[in-house]
């Protein structure tokens, strides 16, 4: 296997945009698709623009008085709204500050702003804060002063005993943000954010425990077993288990006219309480920083029942930029990590002796040495962290954001089927049919602030706290459908997010007063953008210009070209080729062409992927591409209360990967617009890819339909570029021979052209 070496990026540095620099950007291209002075996320709203932490402020009056948007604005705001409905998955950035608006702590405070305008900051005025705040504070110190006060105290002697501090191992690894310390629960600045989850972590669980939740109950005292053992359809995959519910559990035994074996399950929560301490006695945690990859995980679990929690929630909730509203998230997503991997790594230890029968009545129970993830219950796939978010919080939670170090932007939980699941599933299962119903829901900062507050916790009228997902109101929903398993993110036919109607019954706190500021905040856009939006966004998605993921591929190539990246680069242009049929014969690729010309112009990518090859070296082989991450090992060390429980270092070695491979096969070309047969043409150069574009403007040009006139000339003065530079005996004699790139996509205009007598002439 072949090695290439990536260099790095010729690219002139920019600076982010002020939403790149809030909500992150990667400069590789994952986000941008307006290329100008600055690196762009993708997320800053326009027509208006909103200030990426003041996103709930309403705009002034001024800001849609004679409003006029030039072409440019229209692309900016269609291109940008486009990618955010893909990435936040059915939500814009200028939405999202409905969700973030308000936060609630306790009744005598009452609903309170999020954080996201700018009238909460600056000078505290004592005689209107809400709470208080002493004279020459500010209005942020006071907001955070009323967070610290009403939100649930710190307890550790009152926690679970797997949950405290001589369970938790620190991360051998100075971080700078720590003044060159290791993330460790010694670390006061560590401990005074993460203990706040821990808090919410015991709290949650043991509200389970007392509700007698039914997934806790699994966990605890359902039966695992061989898969053989339990149902009669062929296994997933060899040497498969399940773990059951007591309800499938009878089901399974009524049908095999077996004994129930799980009559005598203990029922106290005294009983349940031992059993669970039992079962995570051997239960230990610790972080890890970019684990894996850039982007890394929210959490993993490790073979000996270390769990490892991402250090960068914590990262953004020691900062001081971060808002109330995002606070109260970022501690909700550290607790929901931990307690998938908890679920996860339960699993893990129901292998050991922890005092449950290891044999009952009607199944065997499972060998000690099997290391297999079981498959839930009902469940599709054997995946128990994931299977226990969507039963104890509603759905798989996410920031908004799917990077773990990004802040909240439209956090959401999910529902079944998980359309980036690449792990064990059973085929044909009716979760993961084409067409189920895939349930969206926005998780607003105020239900995140609610489980945060000692309110609620203390509150007598709610005596069973974790009923209804811990009394979650879906509001702000996405109910889609699956398209089967086609990508990362392309199974799902996003819809957009819209506010229940009628409302749930009866609303909590604050909840009437979001979905108010979310339909006046709906009505101000229409109402703003009356006159020109409708009609203009019809437009531009139905031109070239709204073909954002090969236009993004345009981008991603440039940048590719610029750092010698030649499987990227090919890759990129033969997709981009092969939108049209191109070596079906000549009748298929006019069928072909006639529908790309008719879907948006995307004859005009095909045309560019040509152009692409034209650029490249010419190669007559199929090539490889790995590009190999070194192993690497992560070091745990006992923090103090640990050291003093005689707990021993602990080491996670990753052994060497790739991180990207690539396998393109050798140039081919076709010529079906001048050959009648099927069939690649045998000796070619670069050249050839530029014939096969002028034919097919050529063809184009005769048929005398209306065609894009900035998309024409752009690709005609390319391949004339090419055409010259390969005319160049240093270039024309050495096939291996990279062109100039000089492409850029055009500025968006509407304006069309016809062939007519000899030449393209613009349309009146």
């Amino acid at each position: 296997m072949a090695q290439f070496p990536i260099t790095p990026s010729s690219l002139p540095p920019r600076p982010p945009s002020p939403w790149a620099k809030r909500f992150h950007y990667n400069t590789g291209g994952r986000f941008p698709l307006v290329d100008d002075n600055e690196f762009h996320s993708g997320l800053a709203p326009q027509l208006p623009i909103l200030h990426p932490k003041y996103h709930a402020d309403t705009p002034p009056q001024e800001s849609w008085d004679a409003f006029n948007p030039t072409k440019q604005q229209l692309d900016h705001c269609f291109t940008f709204e486009s990618f955010q409905s893909y990435y936040l998955k059915g939500i814009l950035s200028w939405e999202v500050g409905s969700l973030m608006r308000y936060v609630w702590f306790s009744d005598k405070i009452g609903v309170i702003s999020g954080g996201h305008r700018k009238d909460d900051y600056g000078p505290v005025d004592p005689a209107t804060a809400a709470g208080g705040g002493a004279a020459g504070s500010t209005k942020e110190d006071a907001a955070l002063q009323i967070f610290h006060a009403n939100r649930i105290q710190v307890d550790e002697s009152k926690w679970y005993r797997f949950l405290k501090k001589d369970r938790w191992y620190d991360l051998d690894k100075p971080d700078p943000l720590l003044s060159g310390g290791n993330w460790s629960v010694d670390n006061p600045k560590v401990w005074e954010v993460l203990s706040i989850s821990l808090e919410l972590v015991d709290r949650m669980l043991k509200a389970l425990v007392e509700d007698k939740n039914e997934t806790i109950e699994m966990m605890l005292f359902g039966l695992m077993a061989n898969w053989r053992q339990v149902f009669r359809t062929p296994e997933p995959i060899p040497n498969a288990y399940v773990i059951l519910s007591r309800d499938l559990h009878r089901q399974v035994c009524t049908a095999d006219k077996k004994k129930y074996a799980l009559d005598h399950i203990p029922n106290t929560t005294k009983d349940w309480t031992s059993r669970f301490e039992a079962l995570m006695k051997y239960q230990t945690f610790s972080f890890v920083d970019r684990h894996m990859d850039e982007t890394s995980t929210w959490g993993l679990t490790m073979n000996n029942g270390l769990i490892a929690l991402d250090v960068n929630p914590l990262r953004n909730l020691m900062s001081n930029d971060i808002t109330l509203a995002e606070r109260c998230i970022l501690h909700y997503v550290v607790v929901v990590t931990l307690i998938h991997e908890m679920f996860h790594s339960s699993t893990k230890f129901r292998k050991l002796d922890v005092g449950w029968p290891k044999r009952l009545p009607s199944i065997n129970w499972m060998p000690s040495q099997v290391d297999l993830e079981p498959f839930v219950d009902r469940d599709g796939a054997a995946e128990m962290g994931f299977a226990a978010e969507q039963r104890l919080f509603g759905g798989q939670f996410s920031l908004g954001p799917v990077n773990v170090n990004d802040l909240p932007l439209g956090a959401y939980r999910l529902t079944w089927p998980e359309p980036w699941n690449e792990g064990i599933t059973i085929g044909g299962h009716r979760q993961f049919q084409k067409g189920v119903t895939i349930h969206l829901e926005r998780v607003p900062a105020l239900y995140a602030s609610k489980l945060l507050s000692t309110a609620f916790w203390d509150d007598p009228n709610i005596p069973q706290k974790s009923i209804k997902n811990f009394h979650y109101n879906p509001i702000f929903i996405s109910n889609t459908k699956y398209r089967g398993a086609t990508g990362y993110w392309q199974g799902l036919e996003l819809v957009r997010t819209q506010a229940l109607h009628p409302l749930p019954s009866p609303l909590n706190l604050g909840e009437k007063e979001m979905v108010d500021f979310w339909h006046k905040r709906h009505e101000d856009w229409a109402q703003g953008r009356i006159g020109w939006f409708t009609r203009e966004n019809t437009l531009w998605t139905d031109s070239s210009w709204g073909c954002i993921k090969q236009r993004l591929s345009i981008l991603r190539f440039k940048r590719a070209f610029d750092r010698k990246d030649e499987l990227r680069c090919r890759s990129i242009a033969r997709n981009l080729t092969f939108l049209a049929k191109y070596d079906q014969g000549k009748d298929v690729y006019i069928e072909s062409l006639a529908t790309l010309v008719r879907n948006r112009n995307l004859w005009v990518y095909h045309a560019i992927g040509l152009l692409m090859f034209a650029a490249l070296p010419i190669r007559r082989e199929t090539r490889e591409d790995t590009d190999m991450v070194p192993a690497y090992t992560t070091n745990f060390l006992p923090s103090i209360a640990a050291t003093a429980a005689k707990r021993q270092p602990r080491a996670l070695s990753v052994m060497e990967r790739p991180r990207r491979s690539l396998k393109v096969p050798a140039n081919i070309l076709y010529d079906p617009l001048n050959r009648d047969r099927q069939g690649a043409i045998a000796n070619f150069t670069q050249v050839g890819y530029l014939d096969c574009v002028d034919s097919l403007l050529f063809y184009l040009a005769k048929l005398g339909q209306p065609l894009s006139d900035p998309w024409i000339c752009e690709i005609s003065k390319i391949s004339g570029d090419l055409r010259k530079q390969r005319r160049d005996i240093r270039r024309a004699r050495d096939p291996n021979s990279w062109a100039v790139w000089n492409y850029a996509t055009p500025a968006y205009d509407n304006t069309m052209s016809t062939y007519e007598n000899g030449e393209w002439k613009v349309q009146p």
